[in-house]
């Protein structure tokens, strides 16, 4: 499969993963706002899973090279723009849910959510080579990296504070907490000591 056509079939399996899921939350939902309540909550793992997939892509193939790691990594950015049209779609729903329930948003959540809707509607606008070649090398690996660790950072703040009282959260921490300490220590591993004077 040519790499333009298997990126627009990852970024078609994300929007297949939202919409199951809200139609899981349809399904299970008493009434139009429980439905629209579960439709969100649902999108909102089905874009986690996504994003742990090409967020943890090269730090696994780094830890454990084997063939199901290295088919990851190969497909990072196509798993990337599945991540961001699965995460519109939950925000789709956040926005329907928050009108037909009249439920307020918090002012918090609203700028904080809000600059990670940008940061992933950033990379997903310079998934490309070009892009890599207009921004240069230095500056779109800078802009995917402070992207990438701020929505890692909005899904732990989210998931920390539910996990005590939802367990399940519990192992969404875990696996978040994981790829961060991979990271940092493979990181530290490659570069490159001062020579003692």
């Amino acid at each position: 499969m040519a790499r333009a056509s298997q990126i627009a079939f990852l970024a078609g399996f994300g929007a297949a993963c939202a919409f199951i899921a809200a139609a899981v939350g349809g399904v299970i939902g008493a009434d139009p706002v429980q439905d629209l309540q579960l439709a969100t909550r649902y999108t909102a793992r089905a874009s986690f899973l996504l994003f742990l997939a090409a967020f943890g892509a090269s730090t696994l193939h780094r830890l454990a090279r084997t063939s199901w790691s290295a088919w990851l990594l190969e497909r990072r950015r196509g798993l990337g723009l599945a991540f961001a049209v699965a995460h519109l779609i939950h925000l789709g729903f956040i926005v329907s849910y928050l009108t037909v329930s009249k439920t307020p948003a918090p002012m918090v959540t609203v700028w904080l959510g809000g600059a990670g809707y940008v940061a992933v509607v950033l990379m997903a606008a310079t998934s490309s080579d070009w892009a890599v070649r207009t921004l240069g090398p230095a500056t779109w690996r800078r802009l995917h990296a402070i992207g990438g660790w701020y929505v890692w950072l909005v899904f732990l703040a989210s998931y920390a504070k539910r996990s005590p009282t939802q367990p399940a959260f519990s192992a969404a921490v875990a696996a978040l907490l994981l790829i961060a300490v991979a990271k940092v220590v493979l990181a530290r591993s490659t570069t490159p000591r001062t020579a003692a004077a």
